[in-house]
């Protein structure tokens, strides 16, 4: 009866993706993935030496001396949700938001394509103009600003 070894290995991708185990002994293998915080899984693409593709994992890696991987694991960068109107990225749509939009100078000012979301441009068009300002109020997230007791 043959003797099975269950040996784990552990590395991490660089800020490329790239990820290696050097200096493997010959084995059967198999690489699982821990999927990546604001990343949504993509297609894996199987190895030069075979192997079963599973749910963020391949297995079956039959690895001789000198053999050669790249198993790649696809993943997709998620977007970040953006609330309309919420220029300062606080997670709230407020008074602070306009004052900020505001302040930069760019409302209506004849410039074409020179604002950002951060400066107003809510609806992706460059500019930041009243069409923005009614689409941030009608997408219904605007929070009034209560004031302090003390005001």
């Amino acid at each position: 009866m043959a003797a099975v070894s269950h040996i784990r290995y552990e590395t991490y991708t660089d800020s490329n993706g790239f990820y290696q185990f050097a200096f493997l002994p010959p084995g059967v293998y198999s690489l699982f993935e821990t999927q990546p915080e604001s990343y949504d899984d993509g297609q894996e693409s199987l190895g030069s030496l075979g192997g079963i593709i599973g749910q963020d994992s391949f297995s079956q890696i039959v690895l001789n001396a000198g053999d050669f991987m790249d198993y790649n694991f696809g993943e997709l960068r998620r977007e970040p949700e953006y609330i309309t109107g919420d220029s300062n990225h606080d997670g709230i749509f407020n008074l602070t938001d306009l004052l900020v939009v505001f302040q930069a100078g760019e409302y209506e000012d004849g410039v074409m394509n020179n604002s950002t979301f951060e400066e107003g441009d809510w609806n992706g068009d460059g500019d930041f103009t009243s069409s923005d300002l009614v689409l941030a109020l009608q997408a219904g997230t605007f929070v009034p600003t209560a004031l302090d007791d003390d005001e």
